[in-house]
């Protein structure tokens, strides 16, 4: 076996793989024979029949992800009501079904998914009851470290909410349609089910299963926005797509653009509420890097995307507002007390603080430089100071790179090269260059690096 199919399996050792997984109990972690045995006799069905040496890359890759863990988390709350065990019996679990069946496929460990399973399950129960007519608004805090995976944290909170009956589902990211745009791409795949620009298309409408609509395809999520474009009013109503004649949920992932967060609002009150202005279904709205845009800066007025989010809350008397966040302190600081009889309530997270626990993999700062960091990987650099001197001003002149930067950009294209040979590595990579809080300085140092990547693409 080459270098190269050492890492990419074939699909017979995928099944074999995933069959071991979902078959083994994620309650405890098997033992090394449990998991030889199930795959040795799992080998013997035609299906799952792989070499010698295949097995024993199977039996590897089990032992990684079968050992991974990650814990559920600590919580502070104010008055709660428990709702979600006594309606669990009753819920039919199908988007969370279909989304943890992803998961599984896609390599995470079942201790993993089940921590995440019990862990959307307490924020879900600190929302509001979607079934309920008391204790709304909710508003609440989600803070976990950076890239530890609080994007399929909310995508499972996103199944769950539908799946316990929330009817409208408005996801706020940053202030970059790139961002947008990426994140709608994820609940397509882990929510809806189904490619968006195929949905929400003027032109050329066709339906395309992706993600878990791949797994069970019955029934997918109405979405109003798509990978092709932020919400229009004008597209929606030209689809002719009003809230109530859907029975499924529907998704909304709208960037944090004052005209954008109006015209939504604008829309939800002229084509879909009643004579109150108001619209009697349960909303979840999430706000993705909750501490970036949303926050009120000005004490006499607020923002105007403070004000567009307050809005919009206000339209659903029955709302809970999560914000995601890994720096949280401009959130807490918010004036509990805030609110007027325009925009409503601040953001303030009154009702709840959860922070989550990074998988047992997960590389972040405190490993680094944290008290008894137990990475050793620190190198200290003494080349910048002749390029990136002290006292520099916003305009001033970049004459080229030190000799670190450049290795690092090569290191950077060599382990790419490496984890594009490798199986089941994340798609989405980045190497983040900040050597200066000025934009021109940066910028300079962009077309530098660019030049430096061409030239060694040839």
């Amino acid at each position: 076996m080459n270098a190269h199919s050492k890492n990419t399996i074939s699909n017979n050792a995928r099944r074999l793989e995933l069959g071991v997984i979902t078959t083994l109990t994620v309650d405890g972690i098997p033992t090394e024979s449990e998991i030889l045995d199930l795959a040795g006799m799992l080998r013997k069905i035609p299906n799952y029949s792989v070499t010698d040496e295949e097995f024993q890359e199977v039996i590897k890759r089990l032992h990684l992800s079968l050992t991974l863990d990650m814990g559920v988390g600590n919580c502070v709350y104010d008055e709660h009501n428990p709702w979600l065990r006594a309606r669990k019996a009753e819920i039919e679990p199908f988007y969370w079904s279909r989304y943890q069946t992803d998961l599984l496929k896609q390599g995470w460990g079942p201790k993993v998914v089940n921590s995440l399973d019990k862990v959307t399950d307490e924020i879900l129960d600190l929302m509001g009851d979607p079934l309920g007519r008391s204790g709304w608004p909710r508003r609440g805090l989600v803070m976990g470290d950076v890239q530890s995976g609080k994007t399929s944290n909310y995508t499972g909170l996103i199944c769950k909410a539908a799946d316990s009956g929330y009817k409208l589902v408005i996801l706020l990211t940053g202030t970059l349609e790139s961002l947008r745009r990426q994140t709608q791409e994820r609940l397509d795949a882990g929510f809806v089910g189904l490619d968006s620009s195929g949905v929400v298309n003027n032109r050329k409408r066709h339906r395309k299963e992706i993600g878990v609509g791949l797994i069970d395809a019955t029934r997918s999520a109405g979405v109003f926005t798509s990978t092709v474009g932020d919400f229009k009013a004008d597209t929606v109503n030209q689809l002719g797509f009003k809230l109530k004649d859907y029975k499924e949920p529907v998704l909304l992932v709208v960037k944090k653009n004052k005209r954008i967060l109006e015209n939504l609002a604008t829309w939800l009150i002229n084509f879909n509420a009643g004579s109150a202005d108001s619209i009697d279904i349960p909303l979840l709205l999430i706000d993705d890097e909750a501490d970036n845009a949303s926050i009120n800066t000005n004490p006499k007025k607020a923002t105007a995307i403070n004000a567009g989010i307050r809005g919009l809350l206000k339209v659903f008397p029955r709302s809970s507002y999560v914000g995601f966040t890994a720096t949280p302190f401009a959130n807490v600081f918010i004036n509990p007390d805030t609110t007027s009889d325009m925009e409503g309530d601040d953001l303030f997270p009154r009702d709840f603080i959860y922070a989550l626990d990074a998988p047992t993999n997960y590389v972040g700062a405190r490993r680094i430089f944290g008290e008894g960091a137990s990475l050793n990987c620190l190198e200290e650099i003494n080349d910048a100071e002749e390029f990136f001197p002290k006292g520099q001003k916003s305009d001033s002149f970049i004459s080229g790179l030190p000799s670190s930067m450049l290795d690092a950009l090569r290191c950077f294209i060599i382990v790419n090269a490496i984890m594009d040979l490798r199986s089941r590595m994340p798609k989405h990579r980045s190497m983040l260059v900040n050597v200066s809080h000025f934009t021109l300085i940066q910028n300079q140092i962009r077309d530098a690096l660019d030049h430096e990547l061409r030239v060694i693409q040839g």
